[in-house]
């Protein structure tokens, strides 16, 4: 995925964390209580920031020079579409962003085949 990195021939990204902004409620709420559940029963701590934190792709877009493949619900109140939106814009590398229609975050059965076929027709393209 990124310069350089030649074991990566392509990527598919399904509803990216592109910028850290997005996290700012669970750094809050992780400063505040020493966890957050990002979903029912399932909590994450500080080791969730510091790992993600890593993986920061602002300003470092053009790095990217894979091939790359966005997919991200219409409808996702996790991720909101629009930073994949963004995402796109600035890359440079190959590029297609699908919006899944009325899709979340967590895609229904049917828009999770459609996009493991996606995904799959990617990798078989490129």
């Amino acid at each position: 995925l990124i310069q350089g990195e030649d074991r990566i021939e392509a990527a598919v990204l399904r509803a990216p964390v592109t910028y850290m902004a997005i996290l700012d409620d669970i750094r809050e709420a992780i400063q505040e209580e020493g966890r957050y559940e990002q979903l029912p029963g399932k909590w994450v701590d500080e080791r969730f920031l510091e790992d993600i934190g890593r993986y920061d792709t602002a300003g470092n877009e053009d790095q990217i020079t894979v091939p790359v493949l966005i997919i991200h619900g219409g409808d996702d109140d996790v991720v909101p579409v629009r930073f994949s939106d963004e995402f796109y814009e600035v890359l440079e590398a190959e590029k297609e962003l699908r919006i899944v229609g009325e899709e979340g975050h967590r895609f229904s059965d049917e828009a999770d085949e459609q996009a493991l076929a996606w995904a799959i027709e990617w990798f078989d393209d490129h």
